[in-house]
Order: C-alpha cells, then structure tokens, then sequence
C-alpha cells in the first residue's frame, strides 16, 4: 500500500490564479487539494484577450469585466486520483470561486455596453464587483526530485457555473428622481455583466507547481 502523501506548493494556474496550493493522497493514491491566491492583473488581460480575439465580446465591454474581477481572491478545492503507483499521471476536477475584487469603471464604459446616455456629463465613477463560481477540471504528471522536491506541471479548463454581481455609483446621489436612474442602470449592468461572465469566462489553463513533499 501507498503511504499517505502531502505536498506543499507554489503554483501558478494561468490565467486564473497564482498562489499556493496543498495536495493530499491517501488510500487508493486518491487525492484531495486545497489552493488559494490571487488573479494577477495580466492573467485577467490574458482572459480578455481572448474573449475579443473570438469576438465574444468588444474592448469596452472588457474594461467593465476587468474592473469586476480587479484584485480578485481565487480558492479552488479539486478532488482527482492518481491510477498508477509507480507512475506520476494524475487527473483531478472540482469547484473553484474567484470574489472579493472590483474596482471602478468610467460612466462612458457603462453607456457604452448598455447602449445608454446618462446624460450625468461623465463625472460619476461606478463600483463594479463579481463572484464566479467555476467548475474546473486537470489532467498533469508529477515528478519527485532528490526525493522531496516534487514538481507538477498540468493541462485544464475551468467553465463559469454561476456568477454573482454588483454594479453601483461610487456615491449614491440624493435626489430621488436621480436615485432612481441610478437603480435602474445598476440593475441593468448587473443584468448585463452576469450574462456575459456566465457565458463567456471559460478558459483553457496551464499549470505548474513546485513544491515540498512530506
């Protein structure tokens, strides 16, 4: 029987995360790992640019998606097996959030993916924030160095199941006829920004780890 395995990494899973990441194999070399860490600004570039390569979506709608997932916090949590004791082939699958970002975006960028004029002169900055829930799966191979070092090197995907979102004036204005648009165009946005993470933020990935095993 296998003795039981853990390593302690660092990885990078572009273009959704670069962090840490900690894998677990017990009994059958089945494994479970935890990783958190951050979507690092050009990774989220590397999204974009992608969508508009494939025309899902234009640049405009890009800086509204990017001010959404600013600074975003990633945690992935994989269950995947290992079949061959000898060998360093391994497959894992599982869910991965992305939350706690957002940034602002410029009043002309909401006009311009909602079709609108606010007719507010462009002075108001607007908050933009998302959560992706995303399932993700991996196929890799791992290799054992001088015993301990391990290093990893991995293929997926990650596919957006869900999406959360906000979208609001940076200030809420007071006077009421004025509150009221600015409701109606948060609703819009929102509307707006969830269909287009839902639909369009799937992405190929590629990973590598380094790490410790003990």
């Amino acid at each position: 029987m296998t003795p039981p395995i853990v390593d302690v990494e660092l990885v990078t899973e572009a273009p959704v995360m670069a962090g840490g990441r900690v894998t677990a194999e017990g009994p059958g070399r089945l494994r479970l790992s935890v990783a958190a860490g951050a979507l690092p600004g050009v990774y989220l570039d590397g999204i974009n640019g992608l969508a508009v390569g494939e025309g899902w979506y234009t640049t405009t709608d890009a800086e509204l998606i990017s001010a959404a997932l600013e600074d975003s916090f990633v945690l992935r949590t994989h269950l995947g097996w290992r079949p061959f004791e000898r060998q360093g082939f391994f497959f894992a699958a599982g869910y991965g959030v992305v939350t706690l970002g957002g940034g602002l975006t410029g009043e002309e960028v909401l006009e311009a993916v909602l079709d609108m004029d606010f007719g507010l002169g462009g002075e108001v900055a607007w908050e933009a924030a998302a959560t992706l829930h995303m399932l993700d799966t991996a196929v890799g191979w791992e290799f054992v160095v001088a015993r301990h070092l391990v290093v990893k090197v991995e293929l997926g995907s990650t596919f957006t199941l869900a999406a959360d979102t906000r979208v609001e004036p940076e200030e809420w204005p007071t006077n009421p006829l004025l509150e009221s648009f600015a409701e109606g165009v948060s609703d819009e946005a929102e509307d707006w920004l969830t269909t287009e993470l839902e639909t369009y933020v799937h992405t190929p990935t590629v990973g590598l780890g380094v790490g410790w095993r003990f």
